[in-house]
């Protein structure tokens, strides 16, 4: 893995829910269902993610995977994680049909 600038975004509707976005890939890329819950974003800061370093609550390869992978990573707090997973895995398969999420987002790799 190589160093990546990314962007922070917070949201102004939950407390502790930031959502990491390499810097250049646009909020409104992210899925309906996420945007949703999310609401609007404020930007937090941008951020330099070099690997063998750690953010406060993960470790950096643990973002830059997610973000090679979803396009994204999800840091929730802790209470409201299991709650709020349950409810974006049901509107995604709304969306998708009775398709598998695990393309879209993997709740057990992309949360914190």
């Amino acid at each position: 893995m190589k160093k990546t600038m990314c962007a922070v975004y917070g949201s102004k509707r939950h407390e502790g829910l930031y959502v990491y976005l390499p810097k250049g890939v646009a909020f409104d890329s992210l899925p309906g269902p996420l945007r949703a819950h999310f609401g609007p974003p404020r930007k937090a800061m941008e951020i330099l993610l070099i690997p063998g370093k750690s953010l406060a609550q993960v470790s950096v390869e643990k973002v830059l995977m997610n973000m090679m992978k979803q396009g994204f990573y999800l840091q929730m707090p802790p209470a409201e994680k299991e709650n709020w997973l349950a409810e974006f895995r049901r509107a995604q398969q709304a969306l998708d049909g009775e398709g598998d999420t695990n393309d879209k987002c993997d709740g057990t790799n992309s949360v914190e």
